[in-house]
């Protein structure tokens, strides 16, 4: 493959338009850029705050042009961090399994969530078993305020207004994004062609590290992530008790405590209830019973020494 090096200003210039990115992909010419980088340009220019659902493509770990930050993978704007911290999580989680449904059909869509903040959702097309979208939003229509949140007021700045101008602005940045994940996933695709069909052991460590990761607070099973990665339960089990001595339903559970005890010290707004919740865990006695099993101490009493100033590792 033939590697050509430009200036970011001979980047943009060039490939602005599907047309160009369609000429890249068809001489197959790599242009060194970097996802991150160019969202956090659009960003800075536009003023919206761009995230990625990466529907845990392994391309977005293994491909360098594509490899985010945890920032760029949730929606990370003043108001949507605000309104997750105070009981909106369910909500805000409910809208946007909504917004990857519609998604699912292929096309460009925009509106409000039920806090009232404006967001535009471009789907990337042909993803197959994937529901990769690029969200540019965290804009307040004209006239309109953060909606009120439990009877909790957002006191925080406020997001921009969005504009008809910015509107096609963004249409045209997140068609770009779009198209640019595009082509890097068929090239990733192309590059592994011929490999073999079962993976390595180390790669099939990264990827459920990244299932749970990803998805902790969800209801999530050995089965799924075995059908993701397209390999037999039983043997998918059996790698993870041999390469941890726990199965999958006890390191998922290891996750969920251990985001528990960040957020206990992190969030002190939050009672163990939200948390509880926020973790993954239905039942918030059932989560106390395991968080006391695993550190030893209660949840409020690990919440209470780590205000005093005292230390306790989590694993």
């Amino acid at each position: 493959m033939m590697v050509i090096n430009y200036t970011e200003a001979h980047i943009y210039s060039l490939i602005f338009s599907e047309k160009n990115v369609n000429y890249l992909r068809f001489y197959k010419i790599s242009v060194i850029m970097q996802l991150e980088k160019y969202c956090s340009q659009i960003s800075r220019e536009t003023g919206a705050v761009i995230n990625i659902n990466t529907s845990r493509h392994p391309a977005f770990s293994h491909a360098e042009a594509l490899r985010l930050s945890p920032d760029f993978t949730v929606h990370q704007g003043p108001f949507c961090v605000w309104a997750r911290r105070n009981e909106g999580f369910a909500v805000c989680r409910q809208n946007k399994l909504r917004s990857l449904k519609i998604a699912a059909a292929g096309r460009c869509f925009c509106g409000t969530c039920p806090w009232g903040i404006w967001e535009l959702a471009v789907p990337v097309k042909s993803v197959k078993r994937f529901s990769v979208v690029v969200y540019l939003g965290h804009f307040l229509l004209p006239d309109s305020i953060p909606k009120f949140l439990n009877g909790k007021i957002y006191s925080g700045p406020l997001p921009p207004v969005i504009t008809s101008e910015k509107k096609k602005l963004l249409n045209h940045y997140g068609r770009f994004i779009a198209e640019f994940i595009k082509f890097e996933l068929d090239a990733f695709a192309e590059d592994n062609k011929h490999r073999t069909k079962h993976q390595t052991e180390e790669y099939y460590c990264m990827r459920w590290e990244n299932f749970l990761t990803e998805r902790y607070a969800e209801n999530i099973s050995l089965g799924q992530l075995a059908e993701e990665l397209k390999v037999n339960p039983n043997y998918l089990g059996s790698m993870l008790l041999k390469k941890n001595g726990k199965t999958f339903r006890q390191l998922l559970t290891e996750k969920r405590l251990y985001i528990a005890s960040l957020n206990l010290v992190m969030n002190p707004e939050l009672n163990i209830s939200q948390i509880a919740d926020m973790c993954g865990f239905c039942d918030s006695n059932y989560f106390c019973k395991l968080f006391s099993k695993e550190f030893k101490i209660s949840p409020r009493r690990f919440r209470l020494r780590h205000r005093s100033g005292k230390t306790n590792s989590a694993p």
